[in-house]
């Protein structure tokens, strides 16, 4: 039997890849490899080994149900544990601890303060007990956002931030420590008066005492202020109406007395207004009807006339 040449010749190029294939197959592995370099995901940097060091240590004082453990591996790098997420692909710093309802025990060790590039901590919803370590906010000075909310800490309100000689500002925009067992008062010259971007505070359900501070509202940014179910005494100072985008304040059971501001009727972006079972007195005025945004009004178990 004759094999044509030609027929011979065209089965063998068809079997074995061409130049320009093997070109083509080299430059999209290029293209991959320059992908991977430049879109490589922040959170596969290296953690940064003192940053681990501290974690640990913040684990060693904790206990996580036996059901669910944390996967805090030392074999692994920590930028890959659970809640941890890092800032870059470059420094490897911790940036974030995000924790709720995880049934975590235990108490908030100092060594969460040498963190201190965190910006958003999370430990909501689980059973942390006591203090929180001195020095909290002034050592975690790039907070944005914080939520210790629905545990059992305790002690004064741990708001230090500013003192006499640093004059710095707080970039805090949610802070969260309601359903807690904070006591004393809402001090001055603390981080609500260096947190010129507050946009939630919330200190509901917590034993606080003392008046509403007359400055609440230097944070031009509040969206959100809530002091309800606490001890807090005495009149709703004015200058409410300095909380230009306030949608919701609350500060019911409470034993807050006097009459309402009367600038109170000028904060036009309220939605909510929520002041049930206090002493307050006096009559509500007719003004109230420029909130015409509200949605919400709780007046109940008060004095109110007229």
């Amino acid at each position: 039997m004759m094999i044509d040449d030609k027929e011979t010749s065209r089965g063998a190029s068809a079997s074995r890849p061409t130049a320009f294939s093997m070109l083509h197959l080299l430059l999209n592995l290029l293209l991959l490899l320059l992908q991977s370099f430049f879109f490589a995901s922040p959170s596969q940097a290296a953690c940064d080994q003192n940053d681990r060091v501290f974690l640990l240590a913040f684990q060693s004082n904790i206990t996580a149900p036996s059901s669910s453990p944390l996967n805090w591996s030392t074999t692994t790098d920590c930028c890959f544990w659970e809640g941890v997420a890092c800032d870059g692909p470059d420094s490897g710093r911790v940036s974030q601890l995000w924790l709720p309802s995880r049934g975590l025990t235990g108490h908030l060790s100092t060594s969460l303060l040498n963190l201190t590039l965190l910006t958003r901590l999370n430990f909501s919803h689980n059973r942390f007990t006591g203090f929180l370590p001195s020095g909290f906010f002034s050592s975690l000075n790039h907070l944005q956002v914080l939520d210790l909310s629905y545990n059992s800490l305790y002690g004064e309100l741990p708001l230090d931030f500013i003192s006499d000689d640093n004059n710095s500002l707080s970039p805090i925009q949610t802070l969260d420590l309601s359903s807690n067992h904070f006591s004393g008062t809402i001090r001055s010259n603390s981080v609500l008066q260096a947190a010129l971007n507050l946009t939630i505070f919330n200190v509901s359900n917590n034993t606080l005492t003392g008046q509403v501070p007359s400055w609440i509202c230097i944070n031009t940014s509040l969206t959100i202020l809530d002091l309800s179910y606490n001890k807090l005494d005495g009149k709703i100072p004015t200058g409410l109406d300095k909380c230009s985008k306030l949608q919701i304040f609350r500060a019911g059971f409470n034993n807050l007395s006097g009459t309402l501001p009367a600038d109170i009727y000028s904060v036009s972006s309220l939605e909510q207004l929520s002041l049930p079972l206090n002493h307050f007195s006096g009559g509500i005025r007719d003004a109230i009807v420029q909130l015409d945004k509200l949605t919400i009004l709780e007046l109940f178990s008060n004095e109110f006339e007229g």
